[in-house]
Parts: structure tokens; C-alpha cells; sequence
């Protein structure tokens, strides 16, 4: 097996230092290996990113478990979500609706219309304090188990 490591910077804040610091000392081990081990964890956890040939609603899974994480840590907009999820998607059933697109793009910024939309794709009343979950059972319910219908999905989600 090939070792061939290579050095990185990266910027963190003085906060961000201190935690590492602290969680190393804890677990007992140097911090090179927290960073190590966070790497691999995150990418292990978008591993589906990297396969080109894995699109649409393939990718749902990643953003049902990682979705909240990416939507604050980088500035994925409509635009930027809709080519990471439907670029060379050619199978109607494989593509993310861009009224979903939205959803996930405002799942951060603006609860009030996630609220609004989410009620009116469920028709019925959304609980504020359920809207992330209510929006994940939808996400899930739509495109990992295929009930793009909308009897099925207005079934699917009469518990929300």
C-alpha cells in the first residue's frame, strides 16, 4: 500500500483550535489524527459524491443525512444544488423537481416559506416545530421510495 501523505494548511479559528486541542488531550491522541479521522468521516460520509455516475435522486440519501451540515458550511444556492443533483440526469424519474430544489435551498434561510410550501405539497397544516422533519419524510417519501404520486404521498405523510 502506496503512503504517500501530504501537508495542508487550513484556517481555523482560535475557537476551533481550542476544541481540537481539548478533544485530543481527551481522546488521547495527537491532533493530526482528529483531522485525519474527520476527514475520512466526512468523506466516507459523501462517498456517493465522488461517483459521477450517481445522480438525482440517488443523492437524496446523502442530503437526507448531511444535507443541514452543507447547507451551512457552504453557499450552495438553487443554482449550485440543481447541477449537483440533476447535471446529465436523463431519466424523468431520477431527477430532483426543482420546487424540491428550492425547499432545500431555503431549508436554512427562510422557515416561514418552508412552512408555506411544505403545507401546500402535503396539503395540510405543518407544525414549525416539525418542519425539518416534515421536510426530510417528505424528501424520503418522494424520491427513496418512489411515491412521486400524490395520493401515495398525501398517505405517506398523514401523520406530519
Amino acid at each position: 500500500m502506496e503512503n504517500n501523505m501530504k501537508n495542508i494548511s487550513v484556517r481555523l479559528t482560535f475557537v476551533d483550535i481550542q476544541r481540537i486541542k481539548e478533544l485530543s488531550m481527551r481522546l488521547g491522541v495527537r491532533e493530526s489524527d482528529l483531522f485525519r479521522f474527520s476527514v475520512k468521516n466526512i468523506l466516507e460520509k459523501l462517498v456517493l459524491l465522488n461517483d459521477k455516475n450517481v445522480k438525482g435522486a440517488d443523492l437524496i440519501p446523502i442530503w437526507l443525512e448531511c444535507g443541514d451540515f452543507l447547507m451551512d458550511h457552504f453557499d450552495l444556492d438553487i443554482t449550485k444544488l440543481n447541477e449537483i443533483f440533476n447535471l446529465n440526469v436523463t431519466e424523468p424519474s431520477q431527477r430532483i423537481d426543482m420546487e424540491d430544489i428550492e425547499l432545500m435551498a431555503m431549508s436554512k434561510l427562510n422557515p416561514i416559506y418552508m412552512i408555506k410550501k411544505l403545507s401546500s405539497l402535503c396539503k395540510k397544516q405543518i407544525n414549525p416545530e416539525r418542519v425539518n422533519e416534515v421536510f426530510r419524510e417528505y424528501l424520503y417519501s418522494k424520491y427513496i421510495l418512489g411515491s412521486r404520486d400524490e395520493n401515495k404521498q398525501e398517505n405517506m405523510l398523514a401523520t406530519a
